[in-house]
């Protein structure tokens, strides 16, 4: 018996409402099966991912602020996807694209002209652009592996200086993950203790130490 694929005529309705509920349930599944890898309790993970940022009024604030980002870049794939080319590093194109809007704005600090925003949008498009444009080739995986950790200790830290530092082993883990929090350990000593904001920090450590366990493995 042989089997053969034939394209469809036009894309299935069924698939087409079953397919964003099933990309969450793997989600789900996947980050179950990775807390509990990393020795964390993965319920209480997922409750403070999920749950604990909508309790409060500045959580959803908070929860909008991140996910701003995220939709754009979803609208930018989306597009791509319907133009059948295919984009898989959204999040380091992000990333990488914030810095150079940033730079802009910090390198004209003191500029009130009206074409500093869209300048601003032209260095993140450009920056995004020169970070898709690293070839995946099979000889260079090792520094695939290498730049996917450090954008996502970028990421985690809120500096790619950091991140930069502890790839070139300026800094040693503990101290990146301390530096990037000064400000916040500095104002939980001066007003108190958040604990939601401690409890996805413990969460987030575990990424950070993951990404710097793939640093460590790709030297």
């Amino acid at each position: 018996m042989r089997l053969v694929l034939e394209a469809r005529a036009e894309p299935s309705r069924l698939a087409l409402w079953l397919s964003p509920p099933a990309a969450v349930l793997a989600t789900a599944l996947v980050g179950l099966a990775l807390f509990s890898l990393l020795g964390k309790d993965p319920w209480s993970a997922m409750h403070v991912f999920f749950v604990q940022p909508l309790e409060t009024r500045y959580g959803i604030g908070e929860w909008l602020l991140k996910a701003g980002p995220l939709m754009l870049c979803a609208t930018g794939l989306a597009v791509g996807y319907r133009a059948n080319v295919w984009n898989i590093g959204a999040e380091g194109q992000l990333t990488i694209g914030g810095i150079a809007a940033g730079g802009v704005a910090l390198a004209f600090l003191d500029a009130s002209s009206t074409w500093l925003l869209p300048a601003m949008i032209i260095a993140g498009a450009a920056g995004g652009a020169a970070w898709s444009a690293i070839p995946a080739e099979p000889g260079n995986m090792k520094d695939i592996w290498r730049l996917a950790a450090i954008s996502s200790i970028t990421s985690l830290t809120g500096s790619a200086l950091l991140a930069l530092a502890h790839a070139d082993d300026a800094f040693d883990a503990d101290a990146v993950w301390a530096a990037a929090h000064v400000d916040e350990d500095w104002q939980m000593s001066q007003w108190g203790q958040d604990e939601l904001a401690l409890a996805r920090r413990d969460y987030r450590r575990a990424e950070f130490d993951a990404a710097a366990t793939v640093l460590r493995l790709t030297k």
